[in-house]
């Protein structure tokens, strides 16, 4: 699908069985989830770039909205599993959160989106990732994650994840720009943050290591290294 345009309805795409596959090539608005993957469903190299995104839940006479608030999410992925890129594209109007991904099939998350303005309609997490099953791989990179409503998180990461790695970041107007609470810890390089209004840029139990050329408006208390 390339050079498409989608209005005002409640999902995109969707699975709760069977497979969803390809590279997709299009703008949203009014869209309150671009993509949601219930139990049952997979993801193989989906990836979804370029294109103008406001995902905003549809408005109107008959207007039907959505409990999940996150724009992308995979919710407890078959055995095939799920793998997803989001980007690279400029922007982007999210209510809510970005990505959230849940569950021990969860591949690979990755995320290249500059300037997505979330947490608009109240304070959220750009994106969530709970991994179970040691096999789940993040990277985040080229990215800029600006927070609307205060209290908000920039990244979240639970569990044993195989790799998790935040690369050319700005985090920006965030509470807790990350929080890193998985198995072996994420490696942060050449990433920022401004404007943090909570304790630290980086806070959790993850053990955080960092390739270098950061520059943290607030280190994280236990690692003079940030």
């Amino acid at each position: 699908m390339k050079n498409s345009y989608v209005y005002g309805v409640n999902k995109v795409f969707w699975a709760d069985r069977g497979c969803i596959q390809g590279r997709y090539d299009l703008g949203a608005d009014a869209v309150q989830n671009i993509l949601q993957l219930d139990p049952g469903g997979c993801l193989i190299d989906f990836s979804h770039d370029h294109g103008a995104v406001y995902a905003t839940p549809p408005a109107g006479a008959g207007a039907v909205t959505n409990a999940n608030p996150f724009a992308y999410t995979i919710n407890q992925p078959s055995p095939e599993g799920a793998a997803i890129v989001v980007g690279p594209f400029d922007g982007g109007w999210f209510d809510h959160g970005i990505v959230s991904a849940t569950g021990s099939n969860v591949g690979q998350i990755e995320v290249r989106v500059r300037r997505p303005l979330f947490a608009h309609a109240a304070p959220a997490t750009g994106i969530q990732v709970s991994a179970g099953g040691g096999g789940t791989r993040i990277l985040l990179q080229d990215a800029e994650l600006l927070g609307l409503t205060p209290g908000s998180t920039g990244l979240d990461v639970e569990g044993p994840v195989q790799a998790c790695i935040v690369r050319d970041t700005d985090f920006v107007t965030l509470a807790q720009p990350v929080l890193d609470n998985s198995t072996y810890g994420c490696v942060f390089t050449g990433n920022t943050s401004a404007f943090t209004t909570g304790p630290a840029a980086i806070t959790g139990t993850g053990g955080a290591t960092t390739g270098g050329a950061n520059a943290w408006d607030k280190f994280r208390h236990s690692a003079a290294t940030d």
